[in-house]
């Protein structure tokens, strides 16, 4: 029962008792007036003060409910009542019988005061109704004015109750209003305070654990990805199924940065540095996944999936032609870079291309060129152009002819999967490729929606069939920015039944959250209205995205691969710790995605991340299959 209903409960209880109790207390009175009464008569009628026949005198509150009884010498008795209209009337009830007061005359005569129980009946009647009515007037009044205090007084309860459901999330607020009453005036005042005080050391724990990320992973100078995190995304991506696509790294040197520093100044050195590191990310417009960093003094590196062989060199001219460009405004007349490219059609190591690189690099400097490429491409089957990958991927959208693939994704405990993230495979001469090698023709060729409304219906499909499976989704960025694609989506989660929309999580890539009012938030509101779980893919590569999912309802978000590959460096464990601290600290499950050795393993396990997923505890596999038992839970 709520507390609204117990205090109208009691109000009511409380009139009911004053009310039985006021009709009880005068009961007894009365019956006391009454005997009083009677005997004051009898009295006066003994002492020959009044006629009985014709009582003028006026007698007490209760003397109308009287009757006199003659009674003659045969026994023979005749009632007298009062008809004196200067007698006092009352609407005094009475419930109980008394004795006859009786009184003599005369020898002959005599007389007996007697209570009328009609009388008394219907004076019990009217008194009985005018204060039930009294009553009822005042306890539906009563209620009245109770119900609308407490809505008042429930209205700051029910603003409490919101506010301390945002503690899951983190998200607070500390304008809560005053309201009227002494007793909760102290209470929201309190609950404010709480919630700036909360606010500001979250705040300055985001702050804290984005400068030690800047520290760790970011050039000072430059803002750019330094070595170590170059390295470590390159690796990463490389160790992903994205790995399977065709990838160039570009090596870029500048050149006599060392004789301006010392024939100019340092400054004037910095400045060249700078003014490279913005020519570079100004050339990767076309690539969006294109990863740039400054992994020496005066060595710069670009690693860019999805680019073919034949699109290499239009890429290095555009890169030439702008460096150009700002050789000039530096007012430079020798070359500023020197590069060195590699290629590879499918999965390569990372030392390999930086080694192919270094060899373009020494080789160009040898011949005089400008331009060499080293190509280390194996895989026939990827190293296919471009323009013959296009209706391999039409026919494979237009007949439906794609696999899926299910590989499990633990969350709290590790002997049973919380769902199934759903992996695209296509068949291209009898051979399955993963959807990493051809994912970035798909988007360059607009057929990234195409390919997300199949592998949807898909899923739906296979929950519809599958009553106990739970699958996740992953959707591109250009999908979810589309309103015609968000549109078919509800349409379609509107049909499913609500048992199967909870048993789907939709992925999402982390850099959704640079767009706002076309990305993340008509999803968020997606979520809420069908009970679907959010899941942000890729997390940690962008600045300040924890300070921005704290805000976020949504159910997990998955570690870039990139902080697993350096999990022994110090440093980055207490990153690490640091984010799974304010994930829990929010409500939101932080997962390890590409776990792939026991020692990567046992420093996740020792760091209490809550899931994790990987191919050491489940490879992809064509139908949903239990993996191997690893018993334990988070931090086990």
């Amino acid at each position: 029962m709520s507390l609204r209903s117990k205090i109208l409960s009691a109000c009511t209880a409380g009139f009911a008792f004053f009310y039985f109790a006021l009709v009880l207390i005068y009961a007894v009175l009365q019956r006391s007036w009454l005997s009083e009464d009677a005997r004051e008569f009898a009295s006066r009628l003994a002492a020959s003060q009044i006629s009985a026949e014709d009582a003028r005198l006026p007698l007490n509150c209760t003397s109308d409910l009287l009757d006199i009884v003659r009674i003659d010498p045969l026994g023979k008795s005749r009632t007298l009542c009062s008809q004196n209209p200067h007698l006092h009337k009352t609407v005094l009830p009475v419930f109980f019988s008394f004795p006859t007061v009786s009184t003599g005359k005369s020898s002959e005569v005599h007389y007996e005061i007697r209570v009328d129980p009609v009388a008394a009946q219907s004076r019990f009647e009217q008194f009985m109704f005018i204060v039930s009515a009294v009553f009822a007037m005042s306890w539906l009044l009563a209620l009245l004015v109770l119900q609308r205090i407490l809505r008042r007084a429930q209205g700051t309860f029910d603003e409490l109750t919101l506010r301390a459901d945002t503690l899951a999330y983190s998200t607070f607020r500390d304008d809560l209003a005053t309201p009227e009453f002494e007793e909760l005036q102290a209470v929201v005042r309190a609950f404010n305070q709480m919630s700036r005080r909360v606010t500001q050391n979250l705040s300055r724990q985001l702050q804290l654990i984005e400068d030690l990320r800047r520290d760790a992973h970011m050039d000072a100078l430059t803002e750019l990805p330094n070595r170590a995190d170059f390295d470590a995304r390159v690796q990463a991506w490389l160790a992903s199924e994205l790995g399977e696509a065709p990838s160039m790294l570009m090596l870029c040197s500048v050149l006599a940065l060392q004789d301006i520093n010392q024939q100019q100044s340092w400054e004037a050195g910095d400045r060249v540095v700078k003014e490279v590191a913005e020519t570079l990310k100004g050339t990767l417009a076309k690539w969006p996944n294109a990863i740039v960093g400054r992994r020496a003094g005066s060595q710069f590196a670009i690693f860019i999936s999805g680019i073919y062989a034949a699109e290499i060199h239009s890429f290095f001219d555009n890169v030439r032609n702008q460096v150009d460009v700002a050789k000039k405004s530096l007012l430079l007349t020798q070359d500023l870079l020197e590069y060195g490219l590699a290629f590879s059609s499918s999965r390569a190591q990372l030392s390999a291309m930086l080694s192919a690189a270094d060899t373009s690099m020494r080789q160009i400097r040898a011949s005089g060129g400008d331009f060499d490429l080293v190509d280390l491409s194996s895989d026939v089957t990827l190293a296919r152009p471009a323009r013959e990958w296009v209706p391999l991927l039409e026919s494979a959208l237009t007949a439906s002819d794609f696999e899926l693939f299910y590989q499990p994704v633990f969350v709290d405990r590790f002997d049973v999967p919380d769902h199934f993230e759903v992996l695209c495979r296509i068949r291209v001469e009898d051979k399955l490729v993963p959807a990493g090698a051809f994912w970035a023709l798909v988007e360059r060729f607009g057929l990234s929606e195409r390919m997300d409304r199949a592998i949807v219906l898909r899923v739906l499909q296979t929950l519809a069939q599958d009553k106990q499976c739970r699958l996740g989704v992953n959707l591109s960025l250009k999908s979810l920015l589309k309103v015609d694609f968000r549109e078919w989506l509800s349409e379609k989660l509107a049909r499913a039944p609500r048992e199967q929309l909870e048993r789907i999580v939709i992925e999402m890539p982390e850099n959704i959250l640079k767009h706002t009012t076309d990305g993340y938030r008509p999803m968020l509101s997606m979520a809420r209205r069908f009970g679907v779980r959010l899941s942000l893919d890729h997390f940690g590569v962008m600045a300040k995205s924890m300070a921005i999912v704290q805000h976020l309802p949504v159910a997990m978000v998955k570690l870039d691969r990139r902080f697993l590959q350096d999990l022994d460096n110090g440093e980055n464990r207490v990153y690490l710790r640091a984010l799974v601290n304010i994930a829990r600290n929010c409500g939101i499950k932080l997962l390890a995605e590409g776990v792939e050795s026991e020692e990567q393993w046992r420093l996740l396990k020792t760091l209490e991340v809550d899931g994790a997923q990987g191919y050491l505890l489940g490879k992809p596999q064509d139908s949903i299959m239990m993996p191997p038992a690893r018993t334990g839970s988070r931090g086990g």
